[in-house]
């Protein structure tokens, strides 16, 4: 993760994103489902996405996650 406080203005609606949209093991349900009651709007098609992320092979801290997801 960077530590250039600089490029903070540009990816945080980013993460904030990303954590709010993320499901829950708990609950089964993303906070924004859970404040509006409907499914969010992603910002892209998932099934036309031309990358995909392998899932990570090991257990990620609270922060390694949010930027994992972002």
């Amino acid at each position: 993760m960077s530590k250039n406080k600089s490029k903070w203005p540009k990816v945080v609606p980013v993460v904030f994103w990303a954590q709010q949209i993320s499901i829950h093991s708990a609950t089964g349900m993303s906070h924004f489902y859970m404040a509006h009651k409907i499914y969010p709007l992603l910002p892209m098609d998932i099934i036309e996405a031309t990358w995909l992320a392998l899932p990570p092979d090991q257990l990620l801290s609270h922060a390694d996650l949010v930027a994992f997801c972002t």
